[in-house]
């Protein structure tokens, strides 16, 4: 697990994850939070869309490196996942196989928590059901895939390949946000309404770990061995520039 960081801060970081696992071959895995309530655009939104979600429109903002739709960050932990494009599993050309193996993972971890999850699939959920469209918010779209309990996604996930990597985020809701109050997050769809805390975090990581090693047939590296890259992407300061967050 990860400090908690800025918007700007917590994307330089995973830019120096992409090009770490670029440079050296491997996997890298990332679990952390946000220091204050955070709008993430995804890479191709504009940022003119913002005016589409009034609750959210004070708060600062920043573009991730990986599509999808924006995510209010608040209460939420999100995960970064790197590889080189020439891995086997980055080498696929198709999103779905890496997605569902941490959405797997994150639905062994939540239903052995007593939460009834499961991933959605369009094919087996009523028609009424809203697909993957046009919604600003990633939470209010729905892919084949995306982590649900009963009718509400609590987690989803995005990526985009580029530098010679795949980068990959997904954010698990925790509970709601005053920023994003239509989306309920594990506490409030929790019969015990407990809140989540520290061990519980460092439980949910190691299925996520475990579930990514499983996949990958090797162990993905510590944080601790990009900190020199870590340090430089900060110092760069690119994710803090209106070229980069007013890009669209």
């Amino acid at each position: 697990m990860d400090q908690p960081r800025g918007g700007a801060e917590n994307m330089a970081v995973d830019d120096a994850l992409l090009e770490f696992a670029a440079q050296h071959g491997v996997a890298v895995l990332r679990l952390y939070r946000w220091s204050e309530p955070t709008l993430s655009l995804g890479y191709f939104q504009g940022v003119g869309e913002r005016s589409r979600h009034a609750e959210s429109s004070a708060l600062a903002f920043v573009r991730r490196g990986t599509g999808g739709g924006a995510i209010v960050h608040h209460h939420d932990w999100t995960y970064s996942v790197a590889l080189p494009a020439d891995h086997r599993v980055g080498a696929l050309g198709a999103a779905q196989p890496l997605y569902d193996c941490l959405h797997d993972a994150a639905v062994r971890w939540l239903n052995d928590r007593g939460l009834s999850a499961k991933k959605w699939s369009p094919s087996v959920e009523d028609a009424n059901c809203r697909t993957e469209g046009c919604s600003f918010l990633c939470f209010e779209r729905r892919s084949a895939g995306d982590v649900v309990i009963g009718a509400h996604k609590v987690l989803g996930s995005a990526q985009r390949r580029h530098r010679g990597g795949l980068l990959q985020h997904g954010s698990l809701l925790l509970k709601q946000s005053d920023f994003a109050p239509s989306l309920p997050g594990l506490e409030d769809l929790s019969q015990s309404k407990t809140s989540l805390d520290q061990s519980d975090c460092r439980t949910y990581f190691h299925q996520l770990s475990q579930g990514l090693a499983d996949f990958l047939g090797s162990e993905p590296q510590p944080l601790d061995s990009v900190q020199a890259l870590i340090r430089q992407q900060i110092h760069s300061g690119k994710y803090a520039t209106e070229v980069w967050n007013h890009k669209r």
